[in-house]
């Protein structure tokens, strides 16, 4: 669950971390409380329904729709308010995570709807079908992530410009 933080230090350093993780938090945080409510309705649901393959299909397109019908609104949210948000929470000392927000929230999205899928398993009496999705899912976006911060580091947190890095405007003459 936390291996991205581990590589986004070891790659990155402690300083790009603090960054991610601050985005990474401002992303999740929303949907995660989302999700939890929704899988809190949903699984007694698909437990109630696991016997007919047809109705649990049915009420697995359901939820992924409501998911992200409600989720939809929150992450555009998130992703256009991303600097006034940091901005206001954190008296702009996590200003630099906002490009990093921004691609979040859609990861968020996805990773919502993708916890669906094991509460659907667990409920039709195939948990090693789960245990499978998490493994894969592991090897998938590790491998994704490693490769991302190994071959493309000068990226970053998507490179957000640290304050020594913005070139300073020149400054015009003073007319006489």
């Amino acid at each position: 669950r936390n291996a991205d933080y581990f590589l986004v230090g070891k790659i990155l350093g402690i300083e790009v971390l603090g960054i991610y993780r601050a985005a990474f938090d401002l992303a999740m945080q929303p949907l995660e409380m989302l999700l939890n409510l929704v899988n809190r309705v949903a699984y007694p649901i698909y437990a109630r329904i696991a016997a007919d393959t047809t109705a649990l299909k049915d009420a697995l397109l359901r939820s992924t729709r409501s998911l992200t019908l409600i989720a939809a609104p929150i992450v555009a949210f998130l992703f256009f308010a991303a600097d006034d948000l940091l901005a206001l929470i954190t008296d702009a000392r996590w200003a630099e995570a906002a490009p990093a927000v921004r691609l979040l929230v859609w990861g968020a999205l996805l990773r919502g709807i993708a916890h669906l899928f094991p509460q659907v398993y667990v409920a039709a009496g195939r948990p090693s079908y789960a245990v499978i999705d998490s493994g894969a899912s592991l090897l998938l976006l590790g491998s994704a992530f490693f490769c991302g911060l190994t071959f493309l580091p000068e990226l970053g947190v998507l490179s957000p410009p640290m304050k020594s890095e913005i070139p300073s405007t020149p400054s015009l003459p003073t007319p006489a």
